[in-house]
């Protein structure tokens, strides 16, 4: 419901927001992992990506809010699934997640590239759903988001050596 409430809706994610929303989704990512729930995993991913984009009116609060309640680190561990449950589609909400929680913020894409392997985790993926086309353009449009700007030279010479 909140993933839905929050699609496009500029009031509602501030409403989501001020309610502790993104704080309450990086719990239950982490609940939800150690039981193995992925279901609340792809949705979370959705409601994040939702809280985190360029319609709400607070995108930077809301941004730095998710980075600091650890968003990062769950998005990223929803993509590095070895399991034969995760689908296309947890995979491509997870990689619109991480493009909107990096949001062209350096910091937050050190944090999501060195700290939590974020470029070695997309090419995995990549090559776990080598016959998707949307996982495909995703994760690379990922990437791109990762490696403009400033830090794209580093980001850069650390995606050459994952290859």
């Amino acid at each position: 419901a909140l993933r839905n409430l929050t699609s496009c809706n500029a009031e509602n994610i501030t409403r989501a927001v001020k309610a502790g929303a993104i704080e309450a989704v990086v719990r239950a990512m982490a609940e939800a992992f150690e039981i193995c729930y992925l279901v609340v995993l792809e949705r979370a991913c959705g409601v994040l990506r939702n809280l985190t984009s360029s319609v709400a009116e607070t995108v930077a609060e809301n941004i730095t809010r998710a980075r600091h309640a650890g968003a990062i680190k769950m998005v990223v561990s929803a993509l590095d699934r070895d399991d034969t449950e995760t689908d296309e589609f947890q995979v491509t909400q997870a990689c619109a997640a991480l493009r909107n929680l990096t949001g062209g913020n350096e910091e937050s894409i050190t944090l999501a590239v060195v700290k939590h392997n974020a470029i070695e985790v997309l090419v995995q993926a990549m090559r776990s759903y080598a016959d998707s086309a949307k996982v495909q353009e995703s994760a690379c449009l990922t990437l791109f988001f990762f490696t403009r700007g400033n830090n794209r030279h580093a980001i850069s010479r650390r995606a050459r050596a994952v290859h």
